[in-house]
């Protein structure tokens, strides 16, 4: 169960499985994280099934955790919530395969995200 607080400072429980399959997957990830304190985190497209406000969460306490962490996505929402939390020591590696099927990586630092998605680029695609 988890608690509601309202702001007319009402409290009410709610059952985890009544509240979506994206808050279930990520409470059960962070609680994972919490008791298991790793020293590395790989986390593969960590917008799957979450909803773009909890990515925004999800980043921000990421970014305040004392460990490594590696994230995929294809997930614009992803990338501007990394552009706002603006993690310590944040790197964006863009992978492309070119047309002789070689892996191509490409670096941004987190201005350069921002200065992006700022005039609207996608650099997903760019």
């Amino acid at each position: 169960m988890l608690r509601k607080e309202l702001p007319n400072d009402k409290i009410f429980w709610i059952k985890v499985p009544d509240i979506g399959d994206g808050v279930e997957k990520v409470l059960i990830s962070t609680l994972f994280i919490e008791i298991s304190q790793p020293k590395i985190i790989l986390w593969d497209d960590i917008e799957a099934s979450a909803h773009p406000g909890l990515i925004e969460v999800l980043i921000e306490w990421l970014a305040k955790k004392d460990v490594q962490i590696v994230l995929s996505t294809h997930s614009i929402d992803v990338l501007d919530a990394i552009s706002k939390v603006e993690p310590k020591d944040a790197s964006i590696l863009i992978t492309k395969m070119d047309k002789n099927d070689f892996l191509k990586v490409r670096t941004l630092d987190l201005d350069e995200l921002s200065d992006a998605i700022e005039s609207n680029l996608d650099i997903r695609k760019n």
